[in-house]
């Protein structure tokens, strides 16, 4: 059975272990990972950000899952937004409520925390799993997220946002 609870300090080495996995296996693998960098980046969620919250989810006393998230007011008025900001779960354990146990603390979190409205999205590709977990929800789609990847290595490679032309312009 998988649980979901808000993560600890003693956490940080199994989250840090999921968040190598994501990293690998999404758009993000063409950033940099620095492992340093990214152990140091999760004491927002762990404790270090009264606004920000880890969530874990737990099967057999193994974390398969984790979800980071904020709350925030939107820029441009009173409103507070809470966010999903980092979702994953292990591909061994993708199907069995691990996800939902993840998404429904969120959920549960945002309404303790007084969030007017919830953001939450897919940044790896279209996931029809992911669409009908948020879609349960009582979520809709509104949008999506593009990327392009400014290396010129892959500029060139990708033929993506063209580096200016040296002629002068008329």
């Amino acid at each position: 059975m998988t649980v979901s609870r808000i993560a600890t300090e003693n956490d940080r080495l199994a989250i840090f272990k999921l968040a190598a996995r994501m990293h690998l296996e999404t758009d993000f693998r063409f950033y940099d990972f620095d492992p340093s960098i990214a152990i140091a980046g999760l004491s927002d969620w762990l404790g270090g950000d009264p606004n920000s919250v880890m969530f874990v989810a737990e099967a057999d006393g193994e974390v398969v899952g984790m979800l980071g998230a904020t709350l925030r007011s939107t820029w441009f008025g009173r409103d507070k937004l809470a966010s999903e900001e980092l979702f994953y779960v292990a591909v061994a354990h993708r199907g069995s409520g691990a996800a939902h146990q993840l998404l429904q603390s969120f959920c549960d979190w945002a309404a303790e925390v007084g969030a007017q409205h919830l953001r939450a999205g897919v940044a790896t590709g279209s996931s029809p799993a992911a669409e009908k977990l948020y879609q349960g929800f009582g979520m809709h789609y509104v949008g999506g997220n593009f990327s392009a990847h400014l290396g010129e290595q892959l500029r060139t490679e990708l033929k993506i946002c063209p580096a200016k032309s040296q002629e002068a312009s008329p």
